[in-house]
């Protein structure tokens, strides 16, 4: 089940998602399947330099399942940075050009005031500290029953929600230096080990353990691994 912009989308095998940057999104398997993904984090500036900006999701439900395979072979195989980013190049023009691509639709909500920027830029630089309602209420100037209405209405999700997304993603890089999951857990803010895996395994999907022990691409200048990246994925799933 695919979630993006306050959405929910069923995802069959073989689909390939492309997200543009600073789109919140969490896919969780169904309770009666086995599934596995791979996903690539493209830098935006890679992206737009050489092919194009996209703005808007969207899905392809198992068209072209053979050739992002091909990619994906390629970036986590021996092949030289030429090869790699020429097939990179390649296959996103093809999928972002195709005609069988499923949009998802991005809703433009009417408020856009400084109250509720003031906000995301407060959890975007504090998330990982314990923030209150209070202070919230207090930058933006908003009751606290106003600002969750409006800050869900805008972002999809209330400010709770959005600083535990922030947390996982800080995680997410973490983990991937090798560090400890407690050292983690402790600076991306959760107050125990135990609570930061079960909150990462209900939005990722996986485990700390398991996500740490994912293939991981050589690092080129197009590669990335933020929430603030292209995230190309493609699915399997198998029945139970």
């Amino acid at each position: 089940m695919f979630w993006c912009h306050g959405r929910t989308i069923s995802l069959s095998a073989r689909s390939t998602v492309l997200i543009p940057p600073d789109i919140l999104h969490a896919c969780n398997p169904d309770a009666s399947r086995e599934w596995r993904y791979m996903m690539i984090f493209i830098q935006p500036e890679w992206m737009e330099a050489v092919l194009e900006k996209v703005g808007q999701p969207f899905i392809l439900h198992e068209s072209n399942s053979v050739q992002v395979l091909q990619l994906m072979r390629c970036l986590t195989g021996g092949s030289s940075p030429l090869e790699k980013e020429t097939q990179l190049i390649h296959t996103l023009s093809s999928l972002i050009n195709y005609s069988d691509k499923v949009p998802v639709a991005i809703d433009s909500p009417a408020y856009e005031g400084r109250s509720l920027r003031h906000i995301k830029d407060y959890l975007d630089h504090h998330y990982r500290e314990n923030i209150t309602l209070d202070t919230l209420s207090e930058i933006s100037g908003l009751s606290k029953y106003y600002l969750i209405r409006l800050f869900k209405e805008k972002y999809h999700v209330p400010p709770h929600t959005y600083q535990i997304l922030l947390r996982i993603n800080f995680a997410k890089r973490e983990i991937r230096k090798s560090r400890s999951f407690a050292e983690v857990a402790q600076e991306a803010g959760f107050y125990d080990q135990s609570h930061f895996i079960k909150v990462f395994k209900h939005y990722v999907g996986t485990t700390p353990e398991i996500y740490s022990k994912s293939d991981r691409p050589q690092q080129e200048q197009f590669f990335t691994s933020a929430i603030h990246s292209y995230n190309l994925s493609y699915s399997h799933i198998d029945n139970m």
